[in-house]
């Protein structure tokens, strides 16, 4: 059986300080116009929301996306912007990998692991971390 390679991007959004000042009306319906791309999206691939408020200065909240094609990343991302929130927010990072076949595969399979490492199972873990490499 082929698995198809998967695509994945880390993209983190940062608010506008403008944002927190708009009135709740306005930004209830940026929200809700945000949400509802976010949604329509997750019928075409994996979209994970974090928060990290607390967390980090520069970033708000990211988005964990996996699809097979690196098109979907930027049909959401251009519908994203055009919401209420969307006209908010900055993008301070956005990291794309993808996934590949491991070349240790065929030699070594670590018992009770029927999993491969070409195809992403999110939600298996707690916590998530990005180690970006350059």
């Amino acid at each position: 059986m082929e698995i198809k390679r998967q695509f994945v991007n880390f993209r983190f959004f940062n608010a506008d300080p403008a944002w927190r000042r708009l009135s709740e009306s306005e930004k209830h319906k940026g929200k809700e116009e945000f949400i509802a791309v976010t949604e329509k999206y997750q019928k075409k691939m994996i979209v994970i929301c974090y928060a990290l408020v607390g967390i980090r200065s520069d970033a708000q909240f990211m988005m964990w996306r996996i699809s097979e094609r690196m098109e979907d990343f930027q049909d959401m991302s251009s519908d994203l912007l055009r919401t209420g929130l969307g006209k908010y927010v900055t993008i301070p990072y956005s990291y794309i990998s993808m996934t590949k076949r491991s070349m240790y595969v065929d030699k070594h399979q670590h018992e009770g692991s029927e999993s491969s490492r070409a195809h992403i199972v999110p939600g298996e873990s707690k916590y998530l971390f990005v180690l970006p490499l350059y």
